[in-house]
C-alpha cells in the first residue's frame, strides 16, 4: 500500500515531529518557552545543503543539533502534559511515543519509525533488473476465490510468505468454511513455503503442469484488477484460493 511518503531522512524527521509537538500544545491554548521555529527551519536547510556539498561532519553535528531541540520540546511537552484538556492527552501521549522512538533509533535498526503520521511504514527493498530499489510502504496480501474473484481476506504482512498460514486461518475465518482451503495459487514471491494439508501452487510452474493446471494458476494473474477495485497497491502479492 503505497504511503505518501518523502524519503526519511533524520533531519527532516526531528523538525516535521518537533513542528507537530508544538502544533499540538498550541492548538489546545498553551504555549511552549522552546519552539525553535526560526532556528530549526533555517538549521534544516543548512543540513541539506551540507550533504550536497558532502560536509557530513557538519551535518552529523546540526543532526545532533535538531535532536537536542526535539528532546527539550518533548520535556517541555511533558511537563505540560497534565495541562491539557483530558481528550487530547491521548494523541498527545502517542505522538511522545513516536517522537521519543525517533529521537532514540538508530541506523542499524530493525523497527524504525520512517514517518511519523504512519508508523506501519516499512522499508520495502525489491531488485529489478540487478539493481536493488526501496520502497517505503507496507506488504498486503488480499485473497480472492479461484474463479468468481471475490475478496475473502486481506492481511499486511512483512515479507511474503511469512504469514501466510494466518492468511489461510483469515479466509477460514470469514467464509465460515471451518477449514483451510484445498489449493492455493501464489506468486513467484511465495517461495518455499509449507502449509499442512494445503496444496501449493505456483504461477510460472512448468514441471508437472498440464494444460489445465495452466490455466488456473493463470488465473492468478487476474486478481490485478480486484487489488485495482479494492485499493491501489504498488507492491502486490497475488493469491488465488480453490
Amino acid at each position: 500500500m503505497p504511503k505518501a511518503t518523502i524519503h526519511p531522512t533524520d533531519s527532516r524527521l526531528l523538525d516535521k515531529t518537533r513542528q507537530n509537538l508544538v502544533k499540538v500544545i498550541e492548538d489546545n491554548g498553551l504555549r511552549l518557552r522552546p519552539n525553535y521555529i526560526r532556528v530549526k527551519s533555517r538549521l534544516a536547510k543548512k543540513i541539506r545543503r551540507y550533504a550536497q556539498a558532502k560536509l557530513f561532519n557538519r551535518m552529523r553535528k546540526a543532526v545532533r543539533t535538531l535532536c537536542t531541540s526535539l528532546g527539550e520540546v518533548h520535556r517541555e511537552v511533558a511537563r505540560q502534559l497534565q495541562l491539557l484538556p483530558e481528550s487530547a492527552q491521548p494523541e498527545v501521549q502517542d505522538l511522545m511515543q513516536r517522537a521519543g522512538r525517533i529521537m532514540n533509533q538508530r541506523i542499524k535498526d530493525k523497527t524504525k519509525l520512517y514517518q511519523l503520521d504512519a508508523p506501519e511504514a516499512e522499508c520495502i527493498t525489491q531488485v529489478k533488473i540487478r539493481v536493488p530499489t526501496y520502497e517505503f510502504a507496507m506488504n498486503v496480501s488480499i485473497d480472492t476465490t479461484l474463479k468468481e474473484r471475490l475478496a475473502v481476506g486481506m492481511r499486511s504482512n512483512t515479507y511474503d510468505g511469512h504469514k501466510l498460514a494466518l492468511t489461510l486461518e483469515q479466509v477460514d475465518i470469514l467464509t465460515c468454511s471451518e477449514r483451510l482451503p484445498a489449493t492455493a495459487i501464489l506468486d513467484k514471491g511465495y517461495q518455499d513455503v509449507v502449509i499442512d494439508g494445503v496444496r501449493i501452487r505456483r504461477a510460472g510452474q512448468r514441471r508437472g503442469i498440464t494444460p489445465t493446471r495452466e490455466t488456473k494458476n493463470k488465473r492468478c494473474n487476474s486478481i490485478e484488477p480486484t487489488i485495482t477495485t479494492w485499493i491501489d497497491i504498488s507492491s502486490e502479492h497475488r493469491l488465488a484460493f480453490n
